[in-house]
């Protein structure tokens, strides 16, 4: 982990938001609304975009 790329490692902080959705729906039994699962997505496609653009080559 010392030596990758914070921006590879800042998508796996992004799993606290499935830990979330799973424990609201066994303690609460409560599912996201359409607009929140579209929020989701867009902060899974921003985490993933970071993740996987293509890094600049050193000349």
């Amino acid at each position: 982990m010392a030596r990758s790329p914070i921006s590879a490692l800042a998508v796996f902080d992004y799993t606290g938001l499935i830990w979330a959705m799973l424990f609201d729906f066994v303690l609460f039994s409560h599912l996201p609304t359409p607009l929140s699962w579209l929020g989701i997505i867009a902060i899974a496609a921003a985490a993933l975009f970071g993740a996987w653009r293509p890094k600049p080559v050193a000349v």
